[in-house]
């Protein structure tokens, strides 16, 4: 690993907020009357090779490879857009871009305001300068850590939870009172986004729910009773307040 999901998601809201330019064929290697110039996955590559600051082509291992052909090296490529986690390849044909978590992405285009700029994925929130992304992955060559897992779920539970209208919380992967507080009960015969959060939550706790279909059926509640027993929690399958409280770990 040549450096974690967050120092990516750091580097690229740096260049997205200084002075570039879009230029297919590059790499953040030139500049044009004072702009660096970025092609779309010569962002990714000119990071991972060392610039803007002291690169050098095709170093660190990392091959110089077009967007369709990262995704198609990245790991866990997924069309859900659900489960996303900053710092992975979101990606179009011919087109590629770096989630940054909450709904937002870095992507050089000549689209827009010409350069690196900030956009917003469709797949997941509505906004200016939006497109619709068909698949995201993970790269070989960065590290996403465990609890940006962790945070990331939190932080998709807390995006469903404001779509449902049970809250109109801040997206920031944070658990605390206002989280807790938005998540609804759930029945022993729940179904829907947030069931299938659950279910996600519980599977990688290592509470088998099965396939992640958003209904609440016997796998499901064979994995909630038992999460409750080990938390000495009421064993009734129904996710109420103090489930939530030791799903989200508060």
């Amino acid at each position: 690993m040549i450096m974690t999901a967050e120092q990516l998601v750091e580097k690229v809201k740096e260049i997205a907020n200084s002075a570039t330019i879009y230029k297919l064929g590059t790499f953040g290697n030139k500049t044009i009357n004072g702009k660096r110039q970025w092609d779309c996955s010569g962002l990714l590559k000119g990071i991972l090779w060392g610039y803007p600051e002291n690169g050098k082509y095709a170093s660190n291992g990392v091959l110089d490879q077009n967007a369709d052909t990262i995704i198609s090296n990245c790991l866990d490529i997924s069309n859900d857009f659900s489960n996303i986690m900053p710092g992975e390849v979101v990606w179009i044909k011919g087109h590629m871009g770096i989630y940054i978590g909450d709904g937002k992405v870095v992507e050089a285009t000549p689209n827009w305001d010409n350069g690196v700029q900030i956009s917003t994925c469709a797949n997941i929130v509505n906004g200016a300068k939006k497109r619709k992304w068909l698949k995201h992955g993970k790269s070989p060559y960065i590290e996403y850590l465990q609890e940006n897992i962790v945070n990331n779920w939190i932080a998709c539970l807390q995006l469903e939870c404001n779509k449902q209208g049970f809250s109109n919380q801040k997206v920031d992967g944070i658990a605390g009172k206002v989280t807790l507080a938005s998540c609804p009960q759930l029945s022993n015969k729940s179904k829907g986004k947030i069931t299938a959060l659950v279910q996600e939550r519980l599977n990688n706790l290592g509470y088998n729910c099965g396939s992640i279909d958003g209904i609440n059926g016997d796998n499901t509640q064979k994995a909630i009773k038992k999460f409750q027993q080990d938390n000495g929690l009421q064993v009734d399958g129904i996710v109420g307040k103090n489930t939530w409280k030791c799903l989200l770990m508060i």
